[in-house]
């Protein structure tokens, strides 16, 4: 599951990236939207902020559950 949202937010980052600068390559030219659609810009990043915290939050929980699942072993 880590492995998945983590995937996920690196595919919504490099998505931000492209809306926020453009591509500006020979053969691709996308153009940056973030100075037309102000209010797009700010709901992805507020989206991918929180997907990171979402993924933290899911590191944290993996690693509360290993230590727990360990001392149950030990005892």
């Amino acid at each position: 599951m880590m492995i998945l949202m983590i995937s996920g937010c690196a595919a919504a980052t490099g998505v931000g990236f492209v809306a926020l600068k453009g591509i500006e390559e020979p053969g691709i030219s996308w153009a940056p939207i973030c100075n037309l659609a102000g209010k797009f810009c700010l709901m992805g990043t507020l989206s991918i902020a929180f997907s990171y915290a979402a993924f933290a939050c899911m590191t944290a929980l993996c690693f509360l559950s290993a230590w727990k699942l360990k001392l149950l072993a030990t005892h």
